[in-house]
């Protein structure tokens, strides 16, 4: 907004002497200061600028109902077994992420693969399956940093969001996605394995859930705007970045949190989830065009809006609200590849 401002100081300065001036220029620098006008207020809408700073959130009821069979997206119920041919494994056959020539155990990819392993658990019985997948939940164990109440899954590097060499997430950056994904492998293993201290883990990664942004802490991944909606950062920064995808994802956990555990504080954080989805998703759609991947930068990637798409739906699945139904269908009216 800094140009505007200086057009219209100097707009301003310009119609005190536009006794100097004829009609034609002067009606040249009115055209003018309202086309940069008119540029501001477009990217305000392209890019939001709501720092998040409050920590009382708003929440409409829905009904909250259990997902069955393949409605819950980690569950595909494979007819074949996964194909683990992609990844980097360690000695225990624990997947890691290769970034610029280092292995990471990274949350989101770690529960992932578990995920795969436990459905095919389910569909064979296999039980190396399980015992994969415990493999996998000992080792964020040990990677996973305790902070308060808490329990936190880091990424220990360096991230560029959209690759921008000017908005890099530094190595400790905590994600809501991370969390979200983790929490619901915890509660996932403890329905298959009644382990007590699975649940226990179960609460304190839920307990990530409130560190807000306007509490003033350290890897805080909730955060409520100014119109009291409750967000789940997949990329926490200054200025947040309302990623659809990751915040979904992050909800998902809230879900399957309450679900095993019918904590009521979960419910209303969930629902209060579903709700800041429902009075904004209309901000990440382009008639015509694949979906925007989050609000703060006008970036879209093609895959991530059939992944939008089957996400809505999810909420539709576990609600019953028949708008998030119908959103799905106008993004996939809007754009298919």
């Amino acid at each position: 907004m800094i140009i505007g401002e200086t057009v219209l100081l100097l707009f301003h300065n310009v119609s005190i002497s536009n006794c100097f001036m004829s009609r034609a220029q002067s009606l040249i620098y009115s055209l003018f200061a309202f086309a940069i006008l008119i540029a501001c207020k477009k990217d305000t809408i392209q890019y939001q600028s709501d720092l998040c700073m409050n920590t009382n959130w708003t929440y409409d009821d829905f009904t909250i109902v259990s997902l069955n069979g393949n409605d819950h997206p980690y569950n595909p119920m494979w007819s074949v077994p996964p194909v683990t041919t992609a990844y980097l494994f360690d000695s225990l056959g624990v997947p890691a992420l290769k970034l610029n020539g280092v292995n990471y155990y990274h949350p989101v990819h770690m529960s992932q693969y578990a995920f795969k392993r436990l459905d095919w658990f389910s569909v064979s019985g296999d039980s190396a399956n399980l015992q994969t997948a415990l493999e996998v939940v000992a080792r964020m164990k040990k990677v996973a940093v305790s902070v308060d109440s808490s329990v936190l899954f880091r990424n220990f590097y360096d991230f560029k969001v959209h690759r921008s060499p000017n908005e890099v997430m530094e190595a400790g950056w905590v994600s809501a996605m991370g969390q979200g994904q983790a929490l619901s492998l915890f509660c996932w293993m403890y329905e298959h394995t009644s382990d007590p201290n699975l649940l226990i883990w179960a609460d304190k990664i839920y307990n990530s859930f409130h560190r807000f942004k306007g509490d003033g802490i350290s890897a805080w991944i909730s955060c409520v705007d100014g119109n009291g909606n409750l967000w789940l950062e997949e990329y926490p920064s200054e200025v947040p970045c309302f990623t659809l995808n990751g915040k979904i994802y992050a909800l998902i956990g809230l879900y399957d949190y309450y679900i095993l555990t019918g904590n009521e504080e979960a419910k209303r954080m969930l629902m209060a989830s579903i709700t800041t989805i429902k009075a904004n998703v209309h901000r990440y759609r382009r008639s015509g065009q694949a979906s925007l991947y989050c609000v703060k930068h006008n970036k879209s990637y093609n895959d991530y809006h059939q992944t939008h798409i089957n996400l809505l739906r999810t909420l539709n699945k576990m609600t019953g609200d028949p708008f998030f139904e119908e959103m799905a269908s106008t993004f996939e009216e809007d754009f298919q590849e």
